[in-house]
């Protein structure tokens, strides 16, 4: 996904601006880092570790229910590793988070809508594009008919989640689906920063809230009118994109930095109450099959990705931010957006082979299978993730250079910069 950023080179901990007010006492016009937040690179790891899984899941066949007389144990872990989609909305609420802080940091500087879509442009289509002439490729091979190959074309100006909505998912070939999410982020850039440009902050603030009310009233209202599911639509998407946006804004306010810590703490010890009450939403969905429980799951998980997001923040050296800054996560999280386009490629891929064609006996467990399903998926992601890096990505992002932000920006800025470019 595009919150995936660039790697950024090891720090310290960041420091916090602390520019007090005169005669005040720990109050800030803005709690936000003064460097790059090695955390946040974990949460982009954590995230695209439950997409990874989710999909080994689905497609490798291993959900709830695949078999009646497969053991209790087993159809649980399944259904856990159903609730990977979950990565996606982390995500959601880590981008918004990131290039809302990034736009309104930039507001009012020369050259603030050229700087950022090329920033962006660079960041994101040169690995998207190639995949997508990879797909191309591929159809070919695989003898995918013309009208097949035409229905994919909408990925290439970001309409394939469109193309779900009015067609269908099946209406898009399997090794291209999962680009949903990009085309929702590319028609969420395409739209917000002439948003942050028109309003106040606290106008951002309130547009935010709206956005969130109008995904969950979006998921409801239009979902009669499409073949496809609604919430691959930007509109029925935008509850987590919001939210993250919601608290870059709130951090760059005026805060009382010990009550905020307090309040971050808090956070952090009913978020995993609130996990709870999101699996146990979705695992109904699952089982129950009902819309609307999958449409409050979104919602929560939004709420909760993004109070997950202002406690990394503001935990500063905290356990929370120590246990994802953990070479593991921030390593999946620096090349998160190459796993992201290629791994479902690769599932599919790997299923073709004998080695995953053999028959699972009715009753069998399904788990050696599974697993060495997911660690060939990760392996071979992760190689290939590499060789894009620093085959093509890295190559380009030097080319950011030509597209410098206003020097008047501040430096803790350019530095978030560099560290959303991955996202």
């Amino acid at each position: 996904m595009s919150q995936m950023t660039d790697a950024a080179p090891e720090r310290a901990t960041p420091s916090y601006a602390s520019r007090s007010a005169p005669g005040t006492r720990g109050v800030t016009p803005s709690l936000v880092p003064s460097g790059h937040v090695p955390a946040l690179d974990g949460v982009r790891g954590v995230a695209i570790a439950l997409v990874i899984v989710y999909h080994v899941a689905y497609f490798g066949g291993m959900y709830l229910g695949h078999s009646t007389t497969a053991p209790i144990g087993e159809l649980w872990l399944f259904a856990l590793a159903r609730h990977g989609w979950l990565g996606v909305d982390l995500f959601f609420a880590l981008s918004g988070f990131l290039i809302t802080g990034i736009l309104y940091d930039a507001k009012g500087r020369t050259r603030y809508l050229r700087t950022f879509f090329g920033r962006r442009m660079l960041r994101i289509f040169p690995l998207y594009y190639t995949a997508l002439v990879a797909a191309l490729a591929l159809s070919f091979a695989l003898g995918q008919s013309a009208s097949e190959r035409s229905a994919d074309a909408w990925a290439w100006i970001y309409l394939s989640n469109v193309k779900m909505g009015i067609s269908g998912v099946s209406s898009v070939s399997m090794h291209l689906q999962h680009f949903w999410s990009l085309a929702v982020e590319e028609q969420f850039y395409l739209v917000w920063p002439f948003l942050v440009l028109a309003l106040s902050r606290r106008g951002m603030m309130r547009a935010c809230v709206a956005g969130f009310a109008l995904a969950i009233v979006a998921r409801y209202a239009l979902t009669p009118y499409f073949a496809g599911p609604v919430e691959r639509l930007m509109p029925g998407r935008l509850d987590a994109l919001a939210a993250g946006s919601w608290v870059a804004l709130a951090l760059r306010g005026t805060i009382d930095v010990e009550r905020a810590r307090v309040r971050a703490l808090l956070v952090l010890r009913w978020s995993a109450a609130a996990l709870g009450v999101v699996l146990l939403t979705t695992t109904l969905q699952l089982t129950t099959r009902r819309a609307e429980l999958g449409s409050l799951a979104i919602a929560l998980g939004a709420v909760l990705f993004a109070a997950t997001i202002a406690t990394v923040v503001l935990s500063g050296d905290g356990r929370c931010a120590r246990t994802l800054s953990r070479r593991a996560p921030r390593f999946l999280g620096r090349y998160s957006y190459a796993l992201y386009v290629v791994h479902q490629p690769l599932i599919l891929l790997l299923l073709r082979t004998t080695l995953f064609q053999r028959p699972v006996d009715a009753g069998a467990s399904r788990m050696p299978m599974y697993g060495e399903l997911l660690v060939a998926t990760a392996a071979l992601s992760v190689s290939v993730a590499l060789v894009s890096w620093h085959g093509l990505e890295k190559h380009f992002l030097r080319m950011k250079e030509r597209l410098p932000s206003s020097p008047a920006i501040p430096a803790h800025t350019a530095a978030r910069g560099r560290a959303d470019d991955r996202a």
